[in-house]
């Protein structure tokens, strides 16, 4: 089983097509640890833990680290900038993290920085993908497909092929949430973004692309935000989420497991050694 473990008080990028809402205190670590060890005890194996952006706060390191002694397979996904050249970075990287997962959403600075609202990002995102390769970490590049960038998606082969992630995961822009309320700006209603993951190859080079489609994304996993409270996909709305209550409400884990199905295979095989 997986959960989501997600960081919703800030982000340092405006990306307007995002799903998490922003709308939470700054995180307290002993109750975000207290709401990993909830997640462990129900019987989870892997986590991912995302965002926002973890890497904003210092303590990110002592959570991978208990995470990872917990056993739990630790998939830490950030969009670099809180990331340094220094050596606690590298220590917690290569002793605790078991794939790292950093953005691409275009196959140069300029798509990229409009996607994500940040002139530099693409440059910072390059720097840090360097760094990370020379470690030997394993490394996941996140594309999310708008119709921005859905006819870039052979350009940007070109430039995945180059870089050599392990895996490379494109994924069709969701309506949900928050990001709901700019489709006009990122959503193609003709169904073309599906069609534009669909035609991808299974690898580019020795690059294994994971295609992540909308519908097939539903129900797959739990998310819980860093204080605790527990939301799924809703059943009834695919481009809304349901909120549960709080992981240390009595039951609420054990429904949120019960209305999502197994991990999909594309996705279980990420987890792969």
């Amino acid at each position: 089983m997986r959960a989501i473990l997600n960081f919703e008080h800030r982000c340092n990028l405006k990306c307007s097509w995002c799903y998490v809402p922003f709308v939470r205190a700054k995180p307290d670590f002993v109750v975000t640890n207290r709401v990993l060890a909830r997640l462990y005890e129900h019987g989870i194996s892997k986590i991912t833990i995302g965002g926002g952006d973890p890497t904003l706060y210092h303590e990110w390191r002592d959570l991978v680290a208990n995470a990872k002694m917990a056993g739990l397979f630790v998939h830490l996904d950030t969009n670099g900038i809180g990331l340094r050249h220094r050596e606690s970075d590298k220590a917690a990287l290569l002793s605790y993290v078991d794939l790292l997962g950093l953005p691409i959403d275009g196959p140069d600075s300029s798509t990229h920085g409009l996607i994500r609202q940040h002139p530099k990002h693409f440059e910072i995102v390059i720097d840090r993908m360097s760094w990370l390769r020379g470690l030997g970490v394993a490394i996941k590049i996140n594309t999310i497909v708008t119709k921005m960038n859905f006819h870039l998606l052979e350009e940007m082969s070109d430039l995945i092929r180059a870089l050599a992630p392990s895996i490379w995961s494109v994924y069709e822009y969701w309506p949900i949430s928050v990001g709901g309320a700019n489709r006009e700006q990122w959503d193609e209603p003709s169904g073309s973004l599906a069609t534009a993951i669909a035609g991808l190859p299974r690898y580019v080079g020795k690059t294994r692309i994971e295609k992540n489609l909308r519908h097939a994304r539903r129900l797959t996993y739990p998310i819980v935000a860093h204080d605790g409270e527990v939301y799924i996909h809703s059943a009834s709305d695919i481009d809304q989420l349901q909120p549960l209550g709080s992981i240390f409400e009595c039951g609420v884990l054990e429904r949120a497991f019960a209305s999502c199905t197994e991990e999909r295979a594309e996705a279980q095989s990420r987890y792969t050694p």
